[in-house]
């Protein structure tokens, strides 16, 4: 009887532990999806969209095929991501490669500092996007007075899609 009701705190322990840990993994998945916030743009006449940090600015004035998106803390400093539309693959050397979880594939290189300004060095990546058959123009960059993270922008790179039309 004593083995019996020792086996069944057990099993009421594991349940409870199994249920916390759930329910952490849950507000982990939810403090993440909270931190970001969906935006869409069109080029070349599709709509696409992707999460990003909470704050981002999607600038409008900018070059033809092309989109730039202002990280929240580039109220002082040239953090953003820019993509363009490219007509083909894009002629180029790349350092580095990943493909995403989205199917997307990017190749780049990094230089951690071209130059600066009064926010400190800037550092940029450049590179190539495909997502399905369309090609991208890569741009990132970050400014910081002690360190750069140009690549900041290819975690956020998996959730770019073509937004569907309802």
């Amino acid at each position: 009887m004593k083995r019996m009701a020792h086996g069944l705190a057990l099993i009421m322990v594991t349940g409870v532990l199994l249920g916390h840990s759930s329910q952490a993994l849950a507000q982990g998945r939810l403090q993440l999806d909270s931190a970001l916030e969906r935006i869409e743009f069109v080029l070349d006449a599709v709509p696409y969209q992707i999460l990003l940090p909470r704050g981002c600015q999607l600038e409008h004035r900018n070059a033809p095929g092309c989109v730039k998106i202002w990280h929240p803390r580039s109220r002082r400093s040239m953090t953003f991501l820019e993509l363009c539309s490219a007509p083909g693959a894009i002629l180029g050397a790349y350092a580095r490669q990943a493909t995403l979880s989205n199917g997307a594939r990017v190749r780049y290189i990094i230089d951690y500092d071209i130059g600066g300004g009064s926010g400190g060095t800037e550092g940029e990546l450049k590179g190539q996007l495909d997502l399905g058959a369309k090609v991208f123009a890569l741009s990132c960059r970050d400014q910081g007075e002690w360190r750069t993270r140009p690549d900041w922008c290819v975690q956020y790179l998996r959730y770019l899609k073509v937004q569907e039309r309802h």
